[in-house]
């Protein structure tokens, strides 16, 4: 079955860097630097970036997932919009947002981006993300592949796995990344397995339900240091991965079992 890549819908919800508007420097802990680059998927909107090639939809977000987390659930408001990271304070003493204000960040900048992902037109979604080798997840797992391929997610109780994709989409996908990227290491189900992702579980395929708004829905985190250093952004490394990514999604999706 041949799968335009038209239909496939691409989501980057942890590349943003901006400030609510509401927030300023002044109201950010000295060292909000270190924590705004560790919470971010640095340059996943160019490294997933498909649009060239596949002409398909992109859905990202432009805001800090430091100040606004739209993969957890609105609502339990520390983990969406969060005060504090890696036990770490965000804000000065007392130039916390108000609750109210949290709230109405998720209102005001959450209920687009998501809406845009319902409206599809979309087969498959890609829950486009980054990290780093020698990082550990939220479980203390340690990432050792360049790339990791996930199809389940936790419900928001932590208690219940569920798929996000029908059984074999992964490796799939997985086997044609490994056919154009020999020499690295890529994984299925390796981390972030206890972090709970709400838009695996609000979009994903979820076994026989797979009605609008779910479809078939992966997790990728790509190893940062493929594109990036210290200096930055390596564009050549990120556009070559750019384009091999669309190749083997494009060619992933055609072969998948897909409702």
């Amino acid at each position: 079955m041949i799968i335009p890549g038209s239909e496939i819908c691409v989501v980057i919800p942890h590349a943003g860097r901006l400030l609510p508007p509401e927030i300023q420097r002044a109201d950010l802990v000295e060292n909000v630097e270190a924590l705004l680059f560790d919470c971010t998927d640095w340059y996943t909107d160019l490294v997933y970036d498909f649009r060239d090639w596949l002409d398909n939809p992109t859905i990202r977000f432009d805001y800090s997932p430091l100040f606004i987390n739209l993969n957890r659930h609105p609502d339990r408001l520390d983990d969406a919009t969060p005060v504090m990271f890696q036990g770490q304070p965000i804000y000065r003493p007392g130039r916390e947002p108000s609750t109210a204000l949290r709230s109405a960040w998720l209102d005001r900048f959450g209920a687009s981006f998501f809406q845009a992902i319902a409206a599809g037109p979309r087969r498959f979604i890609l829950d486009a993300h980054s990290t780093r080798i020698g990082l550990h997840d939220d479980d203390g797992v340690e990432i050792t592949a360049d790339i990791i391929i996930n199809d389940i997610t936790h419900d928001l109780s932590g208690h219940e796995i569920r798929p996000t994709a029908p059984p074999g989409c992964a490796e799939i996908y997985a086997n044609e990344l490994t056919h154009r990227l020999p020499e690295l290491q890529i994984d299925i189900n390796a981390a972030y397995l206890g972090t709970y992702g709400y838009i695996g579980d609000t979009f994903g395929w979820n076994g026989s339900d797979a009605t609008h708004p779910r479809a078939p829905l992966l997790l990728q985190e790509t190893n940062e240091l493929l594109y990036m250093n210290g200096a930055g952004l390596l564009l050549p490394q990120a556009n070559d991965l750019r384009r091999i990514f669309a190749e083997a999604l494009l060619a992933a999706v055609s072969k998948m079992p897909l409702p």
